[in-house]
């Protein structure tokens, strides 16, 4: 598998007009940028993500965009960030593992602390779904949300994604075992909902 499976979701994304609000591919000349974004909502960020802590530096954002240009490379990763004017304010990120099934997607979400709506990010969130639905190399997504996380847990349900369970102690979160709350949709039932719009 090659970055070729995401030749046609490695767009800039539309969100509103006037928003000020753009969702495009991440790239190494971003770094400065994301660790920015990380520093200004670490506390909150730490909360949930086992890789982000007090020690986070830009090196650690070039690291990190720096894998997951490779995982793109290699057909298996997508990030997104989503940029306020200058500023990077969330991301969104898919992931397929071609060894499993590969056509079936992971999707992961970050809104950090902002002015941006729910709505508006929820809408963000509906639109790259749907372009990868609609053009991408995915018949089946999938959502896993730490559990205990009620403003991602939002995210999944408002979108129609249906919950499947609980994935028992397989989140790994600053030394404990966390448990994962799974929601999952697949392409035939998000056409049914939202049709192939973007």
């Amino acid at each position: 598998m090659s970055a070729k499976i995401f030749s046609t979701v490695d767009v800039e994304i539309p969100i509103l007009s006037n928003s000020g609000l753009k969702l495009k591919p991440v790239t190494l000349e971003d770094s400065t940028a994301y660790y920015h974004f990380i520093k200004k909502n670490q506390e909150y960020l730490m909360e949930w993500i086992d890789s982000i802590n007090y020690s986070f530096t830009e090196e650690h954002a070039k690291k990190e965009i720096s894998k997951v240009l490779l995982q793109k490379g290699r057909g298996t990763e997508m990030k997104y960030l989503l940029w306020k004017f200058s500023d990077v304010i969330g991301f969104l990120k898919f992931r397929i593992n071609p060894e499993v099934d590969a056509g079936f997607a992971t999707f992961s979400y970050v809104l950090g602390r902002s002015n941006t709506s729910q709505e508006l990010f929820l809408s963000t969130c509906r639109k790259s779904i749907g372009l990868f639905f609609r053009s991408g190399p995915i018949d089946c997504l999938s959502v896993e949300v730490t559990a205990g996380n009620t403003n991602a847990s939002v995210i999944p349900k408002k979108l129609g994604l249906k919950y499947i369970g609980k994935s028992i102690a397989s989140q790994e979160l600053h030394g404990k075992k966390v448990d994962k709350d799974i929601y999952i949709i697949s392409r035939r039932g998000w056409v049914q909902r939202y049709g192939l719009e973007v």
